[in-house]
C-alpha cells in the first residue's frame, strides 16, 4: 500500500535483503504540476500497480544508482511511453525491454526541473549516485548515499548495520568512507545538498528522517565536513 507524506508525494516499500542482510527497499513517486507521475528507484510493480494508475499518468521513471535497476523492466513493459532515465555507470544496453531516454547527470532534466533538483555524488569509487530534492515538500531523495537500519531487524541485520556505522541513525555507509577517492570533491557535493533547504530526507534502504532532518544529515557527514 502506498503512503502518501505530503501533497503529491507518496511512498512504496517492500522487503529486500543479500547473504541475510535486511536493507528493504523504497520507491518514490512525485506527482507533477503536469500531472505525470515522476518515480525514483523502481521496486516490484504488481502489488503498487492499480495504486500508482489511479495517481495518474506515469511519465518519468529513474534510476538513481547503478545497482538500482531490478524492476525496472517491469516499469517498461507495463509504462511504454513512459521515459526512463538511467544513472552514471549503469550499462543500458544490458536492458533489452527498457527503451532510455537518456542519462541522468549533475543538474535537473528540464521536465522536472522547476518541482525537482538533482545533483550527482562525485569523488567516491562506489557511489557516484544521483540525489534529488523535491521542492514542494522539501524532501531529499537518496539512494544509497545514507542508510538507517533500524533496530527491529533480525540479529545479523543489526549487526552489520552497526558494523557499517548505520544502525538507528542515518548515516553513509563504512563502505562509504573507505571508499571515497577525493574527500574534497565529496565534501563540496555534501556542502551543495546542505544548500537546500530540506526538512525530511527519503531514503531507500531504512527509516525516513522527519525530525530535525538536515542537522542529522549534517551529523552523520561531520566527519568529512571537519576535513577528517
Amino acid at each position: 500500500m502506498l503512503q502518501q507524506l505530503h501533497d503529491n508525494l507518496w511512498i512504496a516499500d517492500m522487503p529486500a535483503s543479500r547473504l541475510g542482510f535486511e536493507f528493504g527497499a523504497r520507491m518514490t513517486i512525485v506527482r507533477l504540476k503536469s500531472g505525470e507521475l515522476w518515480i525514483h528507484s523502481p521496486i516490484e510493480l504488481d502489488p503498487f500497480k492499480a495504486e500508482i494508475d489511479a495517481l495518474g499518468k506515469v511519465g518519468f521513471v529513474v534510476s538513481p544508482f547503478r545497482f538500482h535497476y531490478m524492476h525496472l523492466a517491469e516499469f517498461a513493459i507495463a509504462y511504454p511511453e513512459a521515459k526512463f532515465y538511467a544513472p552514471p555507470g549503469l550499462n543500458m544496453e544490458k536492458f533489452k525491454e527498457v527503451r532510455f531516454a537518456g542519462r541522468l547527470k549533475d543538474g535537473p532534466r528540464l521536465e522536472w526541473k522547476d518541482e525537482i533538483d538533482q545533483l550527482a555524488i562525485k569523488g567516491n569509487a562506489l557511489d557516484n549516485e544521483i540525489v534529488f530534492f523535491h521542492k514542494p515538500s522539501r524532501s531529499l531523495i537518496v539512494a544509497d548515499l545514507c542508510f538507517n537500519i533500524p533496530h527491529d531487524r533480525s540479529k545479523l541485520t543489526t549487526a552489520l548495520a552497526g558494523a557499517l556505522g548505520v544502525l538507528d541513525h542515518m548515516a553513509p555507509s563504512r563502505n562509504f568512507k573507505i571508499m571515497t577517492r577525493n574527500a574534497s570533491l565529496v565534501r563540496q557535493t555534501i556542502k551543495r545538498i546542505l544548500k537546500w533547504d530540506f526538512q525530511r530526507v527519503i531514503l531507500s534502504h531504512g527509516n525516513i528522517v522527519e525530525t530535525d532532518a538536515k542537522a542529522k544529515f549534517r551529523e552523520g557527514f561531520s566527519y568529512l565536513l571537519r576535513g577528517r
